[in-house]
């Protein structure tokens, strides 16, 4: 997996903030902060209508919804 995610970040040419929000290194990090940043700036009506079009995948595998 390490190597696949290597292809992807030079594959798709990341900005070093991209790289830093979608491939985190070292530790693991607390993904809810990083989906707030991430969706800030998008509008809230845009947020929920993706976590409709994406709720069956949240109940497959047991995300919570945000509660941002």
């Amino acid at each position: 997996m390490v190597d696949d995610v290597r292809y992807l970040k030079d594959r798709l040419n990341f900005t070093a903030e991209h790289r830093q929000t979608f491939f985190p290194s070292g530790r693991y990090r607390s993904q809810e902060g990083v989906v707030q940043k991430t969706f800030a700036s998008v509008p809230r009506d845009t947020v929920v209508k993706l976590y409709e079009r994406y709720k069956v995948d949240f109940d497959i595998f047991g995300y919570d919804r945000p509660n941002w």
